[in-house]
């Protein structure tokens, strides 16, 4: 057909599926030098990565609303993705007694996670806002956090770029490691293992909280740099 393709990749590991249309695709393009190693062989572009314009188009006092926020402490805004990460879950569930006076909690836990606990606990702790699923509200989310703690894949990592937010990952085992091993040696996040005691993802989020501006400063610019956001004009180059 005569069509022309384009291969993008987004994470460090190349995956299986990149590695093999890129012997077909017209263009093959990169989010950052590091996840273009693999593809060296058809001359990769190295665009960065795109993101959604309505994620950078939020509003905090909305995202505050909707979840229910009066008070003026900073917010810690938990992702698991849209069917929730356990270990997350189980940290952040763990940290809401330790974190009472010290931020607003707001909890994505998941849809495919068992929530009657989690309810129970925001039923008795007024700093903890548990919402399984947001789907449009989202960029208004993100705007309200000062504070992020995720996993490592590469498209949230992306819009945590754009909104230049301070993160903590707990990567999933895999590629996701190899995401943030490469946000690491930038210095643009707090990296954590999943298999780290309760104790120290607290400690972590307690000194996050307390951090002065130059040091915030200093992890996002990292962030950015670490995955540099792909202009619409550069795109359309392609």
């Amino acid at each position: 057909l005569k069509i022309s393709t384009i291969v993008h990749q987004q994470d460090i590991e190349a995956g299986l599926a990149n590695t093999i249309m890129a012997r077909w695709a017209t263009v093959v393009s990169a989010a950052t030098a590091a996840s273009a190693v693999a593809f060296e062989a058809y001359s990769p572009v190295v665009l960065g990565n795109p993101v959604r314009v309505a994620i950078q188009k939020g509003s905090a006092k909305k995202g505050k609303d909707f979840a229910g926020i009066v008070s003026k402490e900073k917010v810690v805004l938990a992702l698991g993705g849209g069917t929730g990460a356990e270990k997350i879950n189980t940290f952040i569930k763990e940290a809401v007694p330790v974190l009472k006076g010290e931020a607003q909690i707001i909890h994505l836990s998941g849809q495919k996670r068992a929530h009657k606990e989690l309810a129970a606990l925001e039923a008795a702790c007024d700093w903890y806002h548990h919402i399984p699923f947001v789907s449009e509200e989202l960029p208004d989310i993100l705007a309200a956090a000062d504070i992020v703690v995720s996993r490592a894949g590469f498209g949230t990592l992306t819009e945590l770029s754009a909104l230049k937010k301070l993160t903590l990952l707990i990567p999933k085992a895999g590629h996701q490691q190899k995401n943030a091993a490469h946000i690491d040696t930038f210095g643009g996040a707090i990296v954590l293992d999943e298999e780290a005691p309760q104790e120290t993802v607290t400690n972590q989020l307690l000194d996050v909280l307390h951090w002065s501006a130059p040091q915030a400063k200093k992890l996002t610019d990292g962030l950015s740099k670490a995955i540099p956001i792909a202009s619409p004009a550069a795109v359309r180059k392609l």
